[in-house]
């Protein structure tokens, strides 16, 4: 008897008196490996109207180890590695707030430089590391978030089976000479010979050690607050915050203004995938590759993105500091993107009036 493996069937070759028999059995497709892990969920859920921060992404026997330090009030050692690599996330991230503050929020720049020290920040490390995942606090109505993102991870096997096998000849079971002394099969035998489609029948998956990732992430309070400031003109102005992340939002100011006299921040109808932008929406290849979703747009008329206030005659689009044409006390302005899409956007405007 000869066995031979060919591709994915073992075929198995009998002779008996003079005849061939052929059988051929058909074996699984061999499994595919496949890593699966909730990092882009979690990461997806953290970003949902906050701007975050990563640190390094950490093993599990890295994790452990770090988490030992902190205990052992590494933060605080002179020139360990430990206390080193905290220090820095945490100085760059504070730079990176502080920027964001500036073009979004700039009345309470002030305050946040002063009351987001960069022992708050280690502080709030030490605490999601050992103990409660996360730590939150609000400064001069911004919320903020310091914490640790846990990652499950495991290997899984996709096993598949044929469900549309290809059938042929397999063998021979008479053969009889020929005229030039060749032979040729007057009895031949069919059956399986490939498969034209494999499908999975089972999946095994074994867990395998987390991965965990410090982040800072920070926001404007949800309150829609109006910040105080004066202008360089000492004309009283006030500025609102408007939230990528929400439809209409209503802004009730302290008292009667009659221009915008200034718009900052940034934001994106898809932070996965496009680069914030200014009150003029998205535009160039980012409108290019919008364009199949245009049904999702709050108002045809104008790009994602745009900054939307409502008026008598409908949505204003506002794209630079303009006069109004009566004085107002309140406004209600969006983002030009539907109210069932709000979901993965990010970012916000600065919007300040003048009277």
């Amino acid at each position: 008897m000869l066995a031979k493996i060919i591709l994915n069937k073992i075929c198995i070759f009998l002779t008996l008196g003079g005849v061939i028999f052929t059988s051929v059995l058909i074996i699984s497709e061999p499994t595919v490996a496949d890593h699966r892990t909730n990092k882009p969920n979690v990461q997806r859920s953290l970003e949902n109207g906050w701007i975050v921060i990563y640190s390094k992404e950490f093993s599990h026997e890295e994790y452990l180890k770090l988490s030992s330090a902190i205990t052992a009030d590494a933060l605080g050692g002179s020139g360990s590695v430990t206390s080193a690599y905290f220090s820095n996330f945490a100085d760059e991230s504070r730079a990176k707030i502080l920027q964001e503050v500036v073009l979004k929020a700039p009345s309470i720049i002030d305050e946040i430089t002063r009351e987001l020290t960069i022992q708050k920040i280690l502080s709030a490390i030490k605490v999601s590391f050992n103990g409660s995942n996360s730590v939150n606090f609000s400064i001069a109505g911004m919320e903020f978030e310091i914490g640790r993102a846990t990652y499950n991870r495991e290997e899984c096997a996709r096993i598949k089976e044929c469900a549309v096998p290809r059938m042929g000849q397999t063998g021979c079971r008479k053969w009889i000479s020929t005229f030039w002394g060749s032979r040729e099969c007057i009895a031949p035998t069919f059956g399986q010979v490939g498969c034209d489609k494999w499908v999975e029948t089972s999946t095994r998956c074994i867990p395998t050690p987390n991965t965990y990732q410090p982040y800072i992430r920070f926001r404007v309070a949800r309150n829609n607050s109006v910040s105080s400031t004066n202008a360089t003109n000492s004309n009283s102005s006030v500025c609102v915050s408007v939230d990528s992340t929400k439809g209409w939002q209503r802004f009730n100011l302290p008292g009667n203004f009659t221009k915008i006299t200034s718009l900052g921040g940034g934001w994106s109808v898809d932070t996965r995938s496009y680069q914030p932008v200014n009150a003029s929406g998205h535009g160039g290849s980012d409108a290019q590759a919008l364009t199949p979703y245009n049904q999702y747009k709050f108002d045809q008329r104008f790009p994602f993105g745009a900054l939307l206030m409502a008026s008598s005659q409908g949505a204003l689009w506002i794209q630079a500091p303009t006069s109004l044409n009566s004085p107002f006390n309140a406004v209600d302005m969006r983002i030009n993107d539907a109210d069932n899409a709000l979901s993965d956007n990010g970012g916000l405007l600065q919007v300040c009036f003048g009277r």
